[in-house]
């Protein structure tokens, strides 16, 4: 699969078991909201592997063209994580035709709406959050599409970085994705095709 745009070079992977930034494999995945019982996150992290290779970093990063300035007709189709040896990904996967959006990925102390510039709630868990925006639908609703299929909000259990993804808000055209880590940890963002996915890889290993 080839890497059409990215904060830094990513191996291609589809959020399953594929090679990552570091080459490593064994990837564990969630696609669905957990149920009430399995939202709880534990308290104890796993270790991180001293073998990882640092990548990206914790400054923010984006295309050249802004999210309003370069707008898409792709809309998003799904939502998912996956646990990698050094790394925790999250994947948003797009339909439909249209060029790679304008998009800005960045870390926040205050998630909040777009509209109103009011804290998002309730707020998202985690003691850091990465603020995307990409100039697309992420549901195919408001322009005629099929709707948006994959889950609004997913809580991983015993990733050692994420806490929560959730879809924010969409504004003309324009969509919002926050991100909930346990720290500021170094990321980076890519987008790969055949289907189009926006990757945000969140670093795991010794910082």
């Amino acid at each position: 699969m080839a890497v059409l745009a990215a904060g830094v070079m990513l191996a291609g992977c589809t959020g399953g078991g594929s090679a990552g930034p570091t080459g490593s494999a064994g990837a564990t995945t969630s696609g669905t909201t957990p149920s009430a019982s399995a939202t709880a996150i534990p308290t104890a992290t796993p270790t991180p592997s001293p073998g990882c290779t640092p990548f990206g970093s914790t400054a923010a990063k984006g295309s050249t063209l802004r999210p309003g300035e370069q707008l898409s007709g792709i809309t998003g189709s799904s939502l998912r994580t996956a646990r990698h040896p050094c790394f925790d990904r999250v994947v948003l996967e797009f339909r439909g035709p249209g060029l790679i959006p304008g998009w800005y990925a960045t870390y926040t102390n205050v998630l909040r709406g777009e509209q109103t510039g009011e804290p998002i709630t309730p707020a998202l868990k985690g003691n850091a959050f990465i603020d995307v925006t990409f100039g697309a639908w992420y549901t195919g609703e408001p322009v005629g599409r099929p709707a948006f299929s994959g889950p609004q909000q997913l809580l991983p259990v015993g990733y050692p970085a994420l806490r929560e993804v959730r879809i924010l808000d969409g504004f003309e055209g324009v969509s919002r994705l926050g991100i909930g880590v346990d720290q500021k940890r170094p990321f980076q963002v890519a987008w790969l095709k055949d289907p189009y996915r926006m990757v945000v890889d969140i670093y795991t290993g010794v910082l």
